[in-house]
This record gives C-alpha cells, structure tokens and sequence, in this order.
C-alpha cells in the first residue's frame, strides 16, 4: 500500500507541476499577446506620427513655394506701380484672413492642454497680422525714396506672418 500512496502521491505531484507548468505558460503567452498588442499600437502611433510629420512639412513646403511666388511678384513692382502692389497685398491679407479665421474655428476641437497652448500661438499670430496690416499702411505711403526699403519690409512682415501661421497649423495638426 505504501506504493500505491506513494505513486498517487507522485502522480498528483507531477499533475500540479504540469497544471502550475500549464499556467505559468498561459501567463506567459497573455503577457507575449500584451506585449505584442502594445508593441502594434506603438508601432501604428509611431506611423501615424510620421505621417503626421510629413503631412505637416508638405504642407509648409507648399505655403514656401506659394510665398516665394507671391513675394517674387510683389518684389518686382515699382514705385510707379504702387497701387497695384497695395492691392496685392489688401488681397493676401484678406486670404490670410481666412485662414486665420479657419484656424480659430479648429482650436475649439484640440484638447484643453492643446488648445491653450495653440491659443497662445494664435495670440501671436494675431500680432503679427496686426503688424503686417500696418506694413501695408506704410506701403500705401511710400515714397519714391522709401519705396524699396517699405517692399522689403513689407516682406519681412509676411514672411514672420507666414511662418507663425504655419507653426499654429502644426501644432493644430498634430494635436
């Protein structure tokens, strides 16, 4: 009889070894299925990132390319035509405008964190705008001799006008 109870006695030793073996295997797998579900999220945020981040440089590389060709049109007028360059400028300001507009409309969809921090460019942004509004002022005044120095202000105003706005749609974009 001591066999017996002694063969029993191993038996359920070696079933509690292969049921504990047989959860401890279970466990691994669910933190194996975990682990690879957490590295497939992270690797489909690190992809929505990088789209992101290209999206967003497309996106500035066009509103450059679109600048420059405003801006190369802009350089080339004359003092003589003057009035033609004020109302270039009276028409990218209203599309600027727009955008502005467009942008402010956006924040109200970003996060509370986000949204302060985008309003906070947004406020900037404004005051550049306000700045470039008097730039055109100016340039509605110049004279001959001022002429060329009012067209290159006029252009570092929508250049820094520009840039802050498309610094804000980043921030709109990947918040």
């Amino acid at each position: 009889m001591k066999r017996s109870k002694t063969r029993s006695g191993k038996r359920r030793a070696y079933l509690t070894a292969a049921v504990a073996f047989s959860l401890a295997l279970s466990a691994c797998n669910e933190n194996n299925e975990t682990g690879e579900e957490e590295m497939k999220v992270a690797e489909q945020t690190k992809q929505k990132f990088k789209e992101t981040a290209d999206a967003a440089r497309e996106t500035a590389e066009k509103a450059v390319e679109a600048g420059e060709a405003s801006w190369s049109e802009f350089s080339e007028y004359s003092v003589e035509k003057k009035e033609q360059a004020v109302d270039f400028l009276a028409k990218q300001s209203i599309a600027l405008d727009q955008k502005v507009a467009e942008l402010s409309e956006k924040l109200e969809h970003l996060s509370d964190a986000s949204r302060k921090e985008a309003e906070a460019s947004l406020e900037a942004l404004k005051e550049k705008q306000a700045e470039l509004r008097l730039q055109i002022e100016k340039t509605k005044n110049a004279t001959a001799e001022t002429w060329s120095e009012v067209r290159l202000e006029s252009q570092k105003k929508w250049n820094a006008f520009t840039e802050s706005l498309q610094e804000l749609k980043m921030k709109i974009t990947s918040s």
